[in-house]
């Protein structure tokens, strides 16, 4: 859609714009109820740092939820064990004012009973800053953490994850590529370093032919 995707990291606050009328189309907020236009369905479905936000077809929200400040798990800062992000997409329902979580991806404990749990929070990715959420087809998407704080384990790099929808509207990893830490842009935390992952189909016009009989 014709929609300008506005996201404010630290007031975990996302706005859309039509581009033709310059009107607010939605706002969603996950710790200012009050302002938005879509509700969350539960405290476990909001997002909060988000990155890369974008708008697609069906009404539907697309991000990188990096999860600092979420209440669960007591994630007050960027250095608290607990804290972890994920890819989130949010269906939203212009007559029932609902945002609805269509699909979240974690790494490596993926959550798909609603509620977080301690080794989900403790063990899986945690993406400092930045991080981002592609579109790489019908049901295809690339997801990249690319500010990893901690050495363990995933030693200090960038992590990218080509992974699709199934028919079930579950997530399925088809490969992961690992992105070795880039010095120039690693702060003096000892992040990764990288800020986003595009996907791209050819770098200078490059194209595949099928093969054939003649």
């Amino acid at each position: 859609g014709k929609i300008y995707v506005i996201s404010f990291r630290d007031t975990h606050a996302v706005l859309g714009i039509d581009r033709d009328t310059h009107q607010k189309k939605f706002m969603l907020s996950s710790v200012i109820p009050s302002v938005s236009t879509h509700l969350f369905e539960n405290d476990f479905e909001k997002f909060y740092a988000p990155h890369d936000v974008s708008y697609h077809e069906n009404n539907t929200l697309c991000m990188m939820d990096d999860g600092v400040r979420r209440p669960q798990g007591g994630c007050t800062d960027d250095d608290v064990s607990t804290c972890f992000s994920r890819a989130v997409c949010y269906y939203l329902d212009d007559e029932e004012k609902k945002a609805s979580l269509l699909w979240e991806f974690e790494y490596p404990d993926e959550n798909s009973a609603g509620k977080f749990n301690k080794t989900m929070m403790s063990e899986d990715v945690f993406n400092l800053n930045g991080g981002s959420l592609r579109k790489w087809g019908e049901k295809k998407w690339v997801v990249a953490f690319t500010s990893i704080m901690y050495d363990k384990p995933f030693n200090h790099s960038a992590w990218v994850f080509d992974i699709h929808e199934t028919e079930k509207g579950l997530i399925e990893i088809d490969s992961i590529i690992r992105l070795p830490k880039s010095q120039n842009w690693a702060t003096s935390q000892g992040t990764s370093g990288s800020y986003r992952a595009t996907p791209l189909e050819s770098i200078n016009g490059e194209y595949s032919v099928n093969g054939g009989d003649e």
